[in-house]
């Protein structure tokens, strides 16, 4: 767990969540959210980016029209795109 929450604070530039049905509920994806949370509750907002695989309701605590991106909808083109993006407009940790 302390890996994984160095990883979210001090090793990435953008986190990107590949999110689908049962995201957050398996044993490594729990530890995933809690880290997540937790850096983007410490206001590192600007570093999160959700990428839907699935039309599955997004847990509340992520606000999904800043945030989030239709995979099926752009593919994997403008995914890769958006990504970029992304990390041009992201400092470093």
């Amino acid at each position: 767990m302390k890996t994984m929450r160095s990883v979210y604070f001090e090793n990435c530039r953008l986190i990107v969540i590949l999110y689908r049905d049962g995201w957050g509920m398996s044993n490594w994806t729990q530890i995933e959210e809690m880290a997540i949370k937790e850096a983007c509750f410490n206001g590192e907002w600007n570093r999160l980016f959700v990428i839907r695989l699935d039309d599955t309701k997004l847990p509340g605590w992520i606000a999904p029209m800043r945030i989030s991106y239709k995979l099926h909808e752009f593919g994997i083109d403008g995914a890769v795109g958006a990504i970029k993006l992304r990390l041009s407009r992201t400092r470093a940790p």
